[in-house]
């Protein structure tokens, strides 16, 4: 497994050191670690391969690899995981504590650490955790565009809601580098997302065949475009539970041909994303 560090980290680790907050950015790496490796295991349990792992300020973005990674009950496993370390380790902190079995000034800080990391890593925004369990459910009744675009609003407002009270803070002369460091990452991970919709809607597309084969049947779904859309809009437009017929219309409306998944690729791989619909047809006559 690759694994690289945003920027976004090496800035907030500069700038917690030049406050004097090094302790406490210590104590968060730390707690990161732990939501980051149940995210792994999680990962590993459900037969997944973690190819690529890049760390952000409070999370990480992974390139997750292997059959059903796209299930939305698989991703919304690996999702909650990492949330879920982070609230058993605050209930057994908790209890450790109160049984005079744990005492220390980090007790406190690490309690408030997995607690902050657990609550905002469920907000539904990418590439936070709930976010991608929404996304999950979303892509599979909406399709991949209209649900990143979704994330993307609702992503964009909570960044803009955590700056405003980074501001607010900095009025009261308190001092929040974390909260700017959050919006930051929820804004740079729902930019990430919308570029790479694409991409993930084809490689849904590519390994769909295989999950047809091991399934041995999946919902059929017809749907209607026409015949000057870009076969990107069309693959982005898929769901990933089922297989698709495209009825082709003319700017009149009027039916000019039919197509399934199988010619949709293969048109991709010939023609390209930027190709029209009505290329692909002729192409097949």
């Amino acid at each position: 497994m690759a694994v690289f560090v945003h920027p976004l980290l090496l800035l907030l680790v500069a700038l917690a050191t030049v406050l004097g907050l090094s302790g406490q950015l210590l104590l968060l790496l730390a707690v990161l670690a732990t939501h980051e490796l149940a995210h792994l295991v999680a990962a590993r349990l459900c037969g997944l391969e973690i190819a690529r792992l890049e760390l952000l300020p409070y999370g990480a973005v992974a390139d997750i690899r292997g059959p059903g990674r796209r299930e939305p009950l698989v991703e919304a496993v690996v999702a909650l995981a990492g949330p879920l370390n982070n609230l058993l380790l605050l209930a057994l902190s908790i209890a450790l504590q109160q049984a005079g079995w744990l005492a220390g000034p980090w007790v406190a800080p690490f309690q408030a650490a997995n607690l902050a990391m657990a609550l905002f890593n469920l907000l539904p925004a990418l590439p936070l955790d709930g976010g991608r369990i929404l996304l999950a459910f979303l892509r599979r009744t909406r399709g991949p565009r209209p649900a990143v675009a979704i994330l993307g609003r609702v992503g964009r407002a909570v960044a803009l809601v955590l700056a405003g009270a980074t501001g607010a803070a900095l009025y009261w002369q308190v001092l929040a580098p974390h909260l700017l460091a959050a919006a930051a990452t929820i804004w740079v991970g729902t930019a990430r997302e919308e570029q790479w919709v694409g991409v993930t809607a084809l490689r849904a597309l590519w390994t769909k065949r295989g999950r047809l084969r091991r399934a041995g049947l999946l919902p059929v779904h017809r749907m209607v475009a026409l015949e000057h859309t870009s076969l990107q809009q069309v693959a982005e437009a898929l769901r990933p539970g089922g297989y698709h017929e495209i009825v082709v219309l003319d700017d009149r409306e009027r039916p000019l041909g039919q197509l399934d998944e199988v010619h949709l690729l293969h048109g991709i791989l010939r023609l390209g994303l930027d190709a029209p619909l009505r290329e692909l047809l002729e192409r097949r006559r």
